[in-house]
């Protein structure tokens, strides 16, 4: 295991893209919109 603070807790993660989720759903965001969105935020995320 990597205990350093730098590397992301992919837990953590799914956490925060399951709660995107709902709350793209609240907002009434077409999935097309949530994907392209989700897929820009993992993009700059791994870029850290």
């Amino acid at each position: 295991m990597n205990d350093t603070p730098d590397s992301p807790d992919p837990y953590c993660l799914m956490t925060e893209i399951i709660l995107l989720r709902q709350s793209a759903r609240d907002h009434d965001i077409s999935d097309d919109e949530f994907t392209a969105r989700l897929q820009a935020f993992l993009d700059g995320f791994s870029k850290q």
